[in-house]
């Protein structure tokens, strides 16, 4: 069972912007292109990384740096335009793999130094 998660909401007004308009934002102007975007997907995204990582503190940190790495890399690996979400759900999932992957190789490394 999944804890109660709240979702940070930084605006009080839905913006309803398809990936197409977001993608356009994000090349006019990454700054307002990542808040569409994060207005957008936050819910799945946070839901996402939370139930991977089970700490709502990393998971806020794994959503930041899952929207940095959108921002920079999308004009280069974002194929087809209309499937924003699917691609940003992988980088957020393999961002929380590697935040779990590098968890557990330091409780092996400090059960082995113990030993």
């Amino acid at each position: 069972m999944i804890a109660y998660l709240s979702v940070p909401l930084v605006r009080t007004e839905t913006i309803s912007l398809s990936d197409t308009e977001i993608i356009s934002l994000l090349e006019a102007d990454s700054i307002a292109g990542t808040m569409a975007l994060y207005d957008r997907y936050v819910a799945p995204l946070i839901l996402a990384i939370f139930r991977i990582v089970r700490e709502k503190e990393r998971a806020d940190e794994i959503l930041v740096k899952t929207l940095v790495i959108v921002s920079k890399t999308y004009s280069t690996n974002l194929k087809q335009k209309e499937n924003l979400l699917p691609w940003v759900m992988a980088i957020a999932r393999e961002q929380a793999n590697l935040f779990r992957l590098e968890k557990t190789a330091a409780i092996i490394d400090a059960a082995g130094v113990a030993s």
